[in-house]
């Protein structure tokens, strides 16, 4: 995909394309030339060693010139699930600062809709306005701030005794229930309520999968007298011991009847005996039920991020 146009001062053309073996030294001198010593340490010299610094692949980046000259550089990622990923563009030249941006979202934005993906992500720092003024040009809308939370496996638990629940896992629920119990779990949701819709079940399943260590054995479908009324997806480590609830919910008839805690509950135990030394998860901040559960299960908040979401629509 390219995308010639003119900058606005000085007046050259801008073109963008997948980074090359001729290029990529330069691209990754302008990506590192933007990060903080604080942020990613030192870096190697060798352009594979910075890729492998940096996790990424040189397919990874698109590449802005300007006669010749590499004038600005974009990283963008295709996720599991038809989700792509974006990150803001670094350029060189201030005067055609304007130009080279959008260029190099314009084009990401049209490679994604190429490929099948539909739904196209912003994570960024908070309160960093800056960076997100180009993606807002661009058709992106401010998602919700996301709060990463986390406890220690040592904290004690006092479990709920729930009557008539149990947990089945996805192989024993099968993949029909999983998906439409979750598919149930987003009514009236309000966690992201923004995103319902723009991808089926089996994306957002395969999105979980893809997001750590997606294990069939730690996903369930939650039973309440036989009826499947919740789902619990709880993630094992890749490099260290910290479990990922990826994904919780209940269905809107469920709510409010404390069966939340139990959830909680059996992901924290489950990972416990795997062996954790802690359990993570992520919410939306205006989730204030959701947010007050954790609180009194002893989690904690340890990060946080602004996301920014633009839908694709493939006719």
């Amino acid at each position: 995909s390219r995308d010639t146009m003119t900058s606005p001062s000085p007046s050259l053309p801008v073109t963008v394309a997948p980074t090359t073996g001729e290029n990529l030294a330069d691209a990754l001198a302008l990506l590192i030339g933007m990060k903080s010593d604080s942020e990613k340490g030192p870096v190697p010299a060798a352009a594979g060693d910075v890729l492998n610094h940096l996790d990424l692949a040189a397919e990874n980046l698109l590449v802005a010139s300007q006669n010749g000259a590499v004038v600005g550089t974009l990283v963008r990622l295709s996720l599991p699930g038809s989700v792509g990923l974006l990150f803001p563009p670094q350029v060189a030249r201030e005067p055609a600062r304007l130009g080279v941006e959008d260029a190099l979202i314009r084009t990401a934005v049209a490679e994604f809709s190429w490929r099948g993906i539909r739904l196209c992500q912003l994570i960024l720092p908070p309160k960093d306005n800056g960076s997100a003024a180009p993606f807002l040009r661009h058709g992106f809308r401010h998602l919700s701030r996301i709060l990463r939370l986390r406890r220690g496996i040592h904290v004690p638990l006092s479990p709920q005794v729930v009557p008539g629940i149990r947990f089945a896992t996805w192989r024993e629920a099968g993949t029909a229930v999983l998906e439409a119990t979750l598919s149930r779990t987003y009514h009236q949701s309000a966690d992201c309520p923004e995103l319902n819709g723009l991808q089926s079940p089996g994306e957002v399943l395969q999105g979980h999968q893809g997001d750590r260590a997606g294990r069939p054995e730690s996903w369930w479908v939650v039973y309440e007298d036989e009826s499947p009324v919740g789902v619990l997806l709880l993630n094992s480590p890749t490099s260290d011991s910290i479990w990922e609830i990826a994904y919780m919910g209940l269905v809107p008839e469920a709510r409010r009847r404390r069966l939340g805690g139990r959830l909680v509950e059996h992901a924290v135990q489950y990972a416990a005996a795997a062996g954790a030394t802690g359990i993570q998860l992520t919410v939306d901040h205006r989730n204030h039920p959701a947010r007050r559960l954790y609180r009194s299960y002893g989690f904690h908040r340890f990060e946080e991020h602004e996301v920014y979401y633009l839908p694709l629509s493939h006719q």
